[in-house]
């Protein structure tokens, strides 16, 4: 009788060890998926946060600003560039490789007192976690308008 009770335990065992693989696997999956749905959410929260304070900082430069009077010609620029309003937004960007975030800044009507000035940011997630890696990459973006103040 022992050694029939000995052989159900091993299978058993490796049917436990089994089971056991694939609800860690699943386990994973779920972890890293989100782990990575986090760091979306934070990057997207970042991007906003970053267009609305270089919107703020643009908005402070229209044509009553003297010599550091910007626009109305629309500027593109990567927020690593050597440029105040990269600089306002880089300090939100923990996460994210500035050589990476393009940013727009547009003023549609001009840039005198109370004309709006659009600033528009985006960015490539590639997903980190080998799992999700097969799903490619997410563009994400962060949009904002304020009126010119000065």
């Amino acid at each position: 009788m022992t050694p029939l009770n000995t052989r159900n335990n091993c299978r058993r065992r490796g049917a436990s060890l089994a089971e056991g693989a694939i609800v860690l696997a699943a386990m994973l999956v779920f972890v890293f998926g989100s782990l990575e749905c986090g760091l979306l959410a934070a990057r997207h929260n970042a991007l906003a946060e970053a267009a609305r304070r270089t919107a703020r900082a643009a908005s402070v430069r229209g044509e009553g600003a003297g010599p550091a009077q910007l626009g109305p010609e629309m500027l593109e620029l990567t927020a690593d560039a050597d440029h105040p309003l990269a600089e306002a937004c880089r300090v939100v960007l923990p996460t994210m490789d500035p050589a990476e975030v393009h940013i727009r800044i547009e003023w549609p009507e001009g840039n005198g007192l109370d004309a709006p000035v659009t600033v528009s940011l985006n960015s490539t997630h590639t997903f980190c976690a080998p799992v999700l890696r097969q799903l490619g990459s997410v563009e994400l973006y962060g949009n904002t308008s304020k009126a010119i103040s000065r």
